[in-house]
C-alpha cells in the first residue's frame, strides 16, 4: 500500500530526517512512478555524500537523463567511476559517453564512448560514436565509425546511422558516396523523411559542384 505509505514516511522524515529515510521515500516514488519526487529525495541523499552503491548511483544517472538534466547525469556517473564506486564497464562507458553527449559536451564524450567501443566491440557504440565525431566535426572518423557499426549489425536505428554517414560525406565533399546513404537510409521507415530530403539535396549539390568544376572553378574533391 504505497500511498498509504508515503505521508508516514513523511512523518518519518520530518522528526527523524535519516538519510535512510530519504533513500526509502525514493524508492516509494519510484513505485508510485513519480520519478522527479524521486530524483529529488534520491539526490538529498546523494549530495550528503550517502548514496555509495554502484547500482544506486547508476540508478541515479538515469534519473538526471529522464529529467533532461544529462550534464548532471554525467558528472554523478564520472565522480563515480573515478571513485572507483562504479565499474568502467563498456556499459556504464556508453551512459556517461550518451549523458556527455545530450549534454552538449562532445569533446567529453569522444574518449569515453572510444573506450567503450574497444571494450564491447558493439555496433550500438560505434552508432553512437558517429554521431559524436559528426558533431565536433570530425567527418573522416564519422564515416569509418558508421562504417563500423553497420557493419557489426544488430542497431536499433541503422537508417539513424546511415543519415549520419550521409552527412559525414557531404561534409567530405563525397557527393555520390552521400546519394548512397541517403538512398539506404530511406529504406527504413523511422528516417525515410529526413533520408528524402537530404537525398535531394544531396543530388542537387552535387550537380551544382560538377557544374561549378566544368566551368572552370578549383573546388574541393571527395575526401578533401
Amino acid at each position: 500500500q504505497y500511498r498509504q505509505a508515503l505521508p508516514v514516511l513523511k512523518q518519518l522524515i520530518k522528526h527523524y530526517p535519516r538519510y535512510r529515510y530519504w533513500h526509502q521515500l525514493g524508492g516509494l516514488y519510484g513505485q508510485l512512478n513519480k520519478n522527479i519526487e524521486r530524483l529529488v529525495a534520491t539526490e538529498v541523499v546523494y549530495l550528503a555524500g550517502a548514496l555509495k552503491k554502484e547500482r544506486e548511483l547508476v540508478s541515479l544517472a538515469y534519473l538526471y537523463l529522464g529529467a533532461n538534466t544529462p550534464y548532471r547525469a554525467a558528472v554523478t556517473l564520472e565522480k563515480g567511476i573515478d571513485k572507483k564506486q562504479v565499474k568502467a564497464t563498456a556499459k556504464h562507458l556508453e551512459l556517461l559517453g550518451q549523458a556527455w553527449q545530450q549534454a552538449g559536451e562532445g569533446k567529453k564524450a569522444r574518449p569515453v564512448l572510444e573506450k567503450a567501443a574497444a571494450l564491447s566491440g558493439e555496433g550500438k557504440i560505434y552508432a553512437q560514436l558517429a554521431g559524436v565525431y559528426l558533431d565536433i566535426g570530425d567527418n573522416e572518423s564519422a564515416v569509418a565509425a558508421a562504417q563500423n557499426a553497420l557493419q557489426k549489425g544488430q542497431l536499433k536505428r541503422p537508417g539513424a546511422v546511415q543519415l549520419v554517414l550521409g552527412n559525414a560525406q557531404l561534409n567530405l565533399h563525397c557527393y555520390d558516396k552521400a546519394v548512397e546513404a541517403f538512398e539506404q537510409a530511406g529504406k527504413y521507415k523511422a528516417a525515410v523523411v529526413n533520408a528524402k530530403q537530404w537525398l535531394n539535396y544531396a543530388r542537387a549539390e552535387g550537380e551544382r559542384v560538377k557544374d561549378l568544376r566544368e566551368a572552370g572553378a578549383k573546388l574541393e574533391g571527395c575526401g578533401a
